[in-house]
Parts: C-alpha cells; sequence; structure tokens
C-alpha cells in the first residue's frame, strides 16, 4: 500500500462555481393561491382608492413588500402601475392589503 500524504480539504462555498451551483438549485417556486386569495386580490384591484397599499409579489424567486398607491390596471396587457412609477405583473401578486 501507497502512503497517500496528509489531506488538504476545502469549505463547500470555497469555490466561486459551488457557491453559484448551489444558489441556482435553491430557487423557490411561486406559491399556489387559493381562490380566496385570488378573490380578495381581484376585489382590491376592481376598487380602487388613493390609499396606500402592502403589495406582496413574487420575483426571482422572492418575495418583496412594497408600499404604494395603485394607479391604474391595465387588464388587457396584465401589468398594475404603482405611484412610485413602477410597473408589476400582475401574475406576480400574491397578495394585496391597505396599508
Amino acid at each position: 500500500m501507497s502512503e497517500r500524504g496528509m489531506k488538504k480539504w476545502a469549505p463547500f462555498k470555497s469555490l466561486n462555481e459551488q457557491h453559484f451551483s448551489q444558489k441556482t438549485q435553491i430557487q423557490r417556486e411561486k406559491p399556489l393561491l387559493l381562490d380566496e386569495q385570488k378573490d380578495k386580490i381581484n376585489y382590491f384591484l376592481s376598487h380602487l382608492t388613493d390609499d396606500v397599499y402592502e403589495i406582496v409579489v413574487f420575483q426571482n424567486g422572492e418575495t418583496r413588500y412594497i408600499y404604494s398607491s395603485i394607479v391604474k390596471v391595465d387588464k388587457e396587457n396584465h401589468k398594475i402601475k404603482l405611484g412610485n412609477s413602477e410597473v408589476l405583473d400582475i401574475f406576480s401578486l400574491i397578495d394585496v392589503n391597505i396599508s
């Protein structure tokens, strides 16, 4: 038998390639909405006021909380224009509440 000598090791994230591949494997999927949640979102979007809303969206595998007024709902293009000039896709919505 041959002697292998001292073995060296490195932590898992020591190489950038390993860290990148691990990060892409953890991507989350958009949560499924219940019918009650869909009805609630539809109600808020069809009865807009000048109030500030707490809008929860799912983008790029992450959940974002946005506090803004809703300026316009474009049902034809499935877009929502917010008071801070941001435009969201309707299908990225998870929840809407009056703040």
